[in-house]
């Protein structure tokens, strides 16, 4: 969740984005063999060719479903939401469960430097591939961090790109569009002059539930990492702070909303738990209260109950 100029992940997706029906086909498969990705007949028994099933395997730890080091290990966030028989949304029919992916792939700085630095840390509304390109080895140079051939940033930067596009704002690539979920939360769009956009704006379907789940995930990040977390009081938190903080993930950057919706989902979570949320304001400045340890997996059962 917080950048290590020692831990950088470019170039890892083979140029494939995630698809409608890898995330289904990856867990089904690691649950019958949790060595497939590494066996002999991995290539047939997935039904893809070498880069895609490598690309499918990066995917799975980037979106923070499956353990790195151990593949076949799947998280608490990917077996309520994707298990295969008893997934909440295995085939990524509701727009939250985008949400909530696209939120894990921007908390992942190791596993997924780019995403994390664009939607975290990139600023510009409106800019060329260029420019993006430039600030991104700019801030590289600026970390420290170990050089990275600009063909590969090159080739990642399309691929976020087009990704994170309206269905028609690439439209040579049509039909790879329709195989990639994440046109459905248009976050960018391409300019007739040719240039990209990536503004702020009320982001209606997102729901309270997920605003929580964010919340919940930051304070048990860093109630885990004692070296980071020994002087961080996650009881009493400015509002400001947990909306867009330059210490922990921005969650109003990460969605590309605005304050006033967040405001508004904040206090719909205060609302609909007043035993967990309070919301005070001393000397002009809203503060958060949070009551007790929170618990990521609570808000996703209590969303996809409503919903089911």
């Amino acid at each position: 969740m917080i950048f290590n100029n020692s831990s950088l992940a470019f170039g890892r997706n083979e140029t494939f984005g995630l698809r409608y029906n890898w995330i289904f086909k990856g867990l089904s498969a690691l649950q019958k063999r949790d060595d497939i990705f590494t066996s002999s007949d991995a290539l047939s028994h997935l039904g893809l060719g070498k880069n895609m099933m490598l690309s499918m395997r990066y995917w799975l730890v980037a979106y923070q479903l499956s353990n790195k080091e151990a593949i076949s290990e799947i998280t608490d966030f990917a077996d309520y939401l994707f298990h295969p028989a008893k997934g909440k949304d295995p085939y990524l029919e509701d727009i939250s469960t985008l949400w909530l992916l696209h939120w894990k792939l921007c908390t992942n700085p190791e596993n997924a430097t780019l995403y994390s630095w664009f939607f975290n840390v990139f600023s510009k509304t409106a800019f060329t591939k260029l420019e993006l390109q430039t600030a991104l080895e700019d801030w590289l140079k600026f970390q420290n961090s170990k050089s990275v051939s600009p063909k590969t940033l090159d080739r990642d930067i399309n691929l976020l790109l087009k990704t994170y596009s309206g269905v028609n704002a690439l439209e040579k690539e049509f039909e790879d569009q329709l195989e990639n979920p994440f046109h459905e939360l248009s976050i960018v769009s391409k300019n007739t002059d040719g240039t990209f956009g990536c503004y702020i704006q009320d982001r209606e379907n997102i729901p309270f539930h997920v605003l929580g789940f964010c919340i919940a995930e930051i304070q048990e990040y860093f109630s885990q990492n004692d070296l980071i977390s020994s002087s961080r009081d996650f009881s009493v938190i400015p509002v400001s702070e947990i909306l867009n903080s330059n210490e922990f993930p921005s969650i109003q950057k990460i969605f590309k909303t605005t304050e006033d919706h967040l405001f508004y989902l904040l206090n719909q979570l205060e609302e609909q738990y007043p035993e967990l949320f309070q919301i005070n304001e001393t000397a002009g400045q809203k503060n958060l209260f949070i009551k007790e340890s929170l618990d990521p997996i609570k808000f996703l059962k209590d969303y996809y109950q409503t919903v089911s």
